[in-house]
């Protein structure tokens, strides 16, 4: 199973990939620039697209932080790579599950099949000649 690692090199940049082993690839970082710090690694949801969420990554939180070995520590980091990582994921998966219960309770997907039938004109007058 692949992890997301964060790690952050000499040069005060950072490297956002799917790795199988982190400590791996902080050892190739700090090879190339010098120095290497893990500043996050972590396993994603089952079922989500890595790739989608090292993009996300890339454009919504790392931006806004400078990289260096105190990043490891701080409170703010760990949140905002939380919320992308596991936060937004979930929040979509719990709101289908609503979203479905509610239509398997109230009968809207019936009404929804009728009306999709009944425009398509798959749907015959019983009775009438």
């Amino acid at each position: 199973m692949k992890m997301i690692a964060i790690v952050c090199d000499g040069a005060g940049a950072f490297h956002c990939a799917c790795v199988k082993n982190p400590d791996l690839f902080r050892r190739d970082i700090a090879s190339k620039t010098g120095a290497g710090f893990i500043a996050w690694a972590g396993t994603p949801i089952h079922g989500t697209s890595l790739q989608a969420l090292i993009a996300d990554i890339e454009r919504l939180v790392l931006p806004r932080f400078t990289a260096g070995p105190a990043l490891q520590h701080d409170l703010y980091f760990t949140i905002a790579v939380g919320w992308v990582v596991f936060g937004k994921p979930l929040a979509v998966i719990i709101s289908a599950k609503i979203v479905r219960s509610i239509w398997r309770v109230t009968g809207i997907a019936v009404l929804w099949n009728l009306v999709r039938r009944s425009a398509k004109g798959e749907l015959k007058e019983v009775g009438h000649d």
